[in-house]
């Protein structure tokens, strides 16, 4: 059943009301790992993001600047970036009432969404008790993450997605295995 929605954010900081530079959603189900070839994936305008009060930290902006070329051209660039509240509102309508919400952290990407959602003054579209940890249950059974080769660019919120998806599944399923025997 394809009511899970993994999301993916990258910032300009890691405090709760960070600048976001690009989200990424995508529907999936968590005990095959086949994706929904609907995804959500946009680039945010980061004055937009400043223009709410949210905020950037010299550090992250220096660590962006280490990162691999094309994870740091993603980060420069200024084509195709929508103003924070439109990108928030265009994530609100991919995302449904019952679909549970997932991400790689519990106190990061959701957190700062969610931070995010109240600058502009727009509801929430998930509920809080949807709310899932990937960190969490990759933890559970540590080497199916470290033995997941990752596919595309790091930092770009859709190939984190897809990569996050491959190995929750395989928890989820492992876990599933050892509990019906």
């Amino acid at each position: 059943m394809m009511n899970n929605i993994m999301i993916d954010i990258e910032t300009l900081s890691t405090e709760f009301d960070a600048v976001i530079l690009s989200i990424a959603a995508v529907r999936f189900d968590i005990s095959t790992g086949i994706k929904d070839e609907d995804n959500f994936y946009t680039k945010v305008d980061k004055q937009s993001c400043i223009d709410f009060n949210l905020k950037m930290n010299p550090e992250t902006v220096d660590w962006w600047m280490q990162q691999e070329d094309k994870a740091r051209q993603e980060f420069l660039s200024t084509v195709n970036r929508k103003n924070i509240k439109d990108a928030l509102k265009d994530l609100s309508n991919f995302i449904l009432e019952t679909d549970k919400v997932w991400s790689n952290g519990a106190t990061f990407d959701l957190v700062i969404l969610r931070s995010a959602y109240k600058a502009c003054k727009l509801k929430l579209p998930w509920e809080f008790y949807n709310e899932r940890d990937v960190r969490t249950l990759s933890d559970l059974i540590p080497t199916i993450k470290e033995n997941e080769p990752f596919v595309g660019t790091k930092h770009n919120p859709l190939f984190d997605c897809m990569h996050q998806i491959k190995y929750c599944s395989k928890v989820y399923q492992q876990l599933n295995l050892e509990n019906t025997h």
